[in-house]
């Protein structure tokens, strides 16, 4: 098995979730949690696969569609939207990147 030094990463745990606007903890409270449950059983298709006519696939992510990091309410269930991992990540990475080409 190869050796990872440890303190390979220096920042601290807010610079490491700075993607996702900080601090974190909000997604482990129970008013997160019973929200996001609540989306998933009224939206248990990713919202992008079935818009882009691709293989559809279960959402287990509900993401912001407008980002807290940019206002957007976070417990507004017309802001939340049910995706798939590659989905979302992808989204998140062009609101992340704005310069990055989009691929098709």
């Amino acid at each position: 098995m190869p050796y990872l030094p440890k303190g390979r990463d220096k920042r601290t745990k807010k610079e490491k979730n700075q993607s996702w606007g900080g601090d974190t903890s909000f997604y482990r409270k129970p008013a997160w949690r019973k929200l996001r449950k609540i989306v998933l059983a009224k939206n248990p298709l990713c919202v992008h696969c079935l818009d882009n006519d691709s293989v559809v696939k279960q959402a287990d992510v509900v993401d912001h569609i407008v980002p807290v990091k940019r206002n957007g309410a976070k417990l507004d269930e017309s802001n939340l939207q049910g995706l798939c991992h590659k989905c979302h990540n992808r989204k998140t990475y062009y609101e992340n990147n704005p310069n990055a080409k989009v691929q098709e």
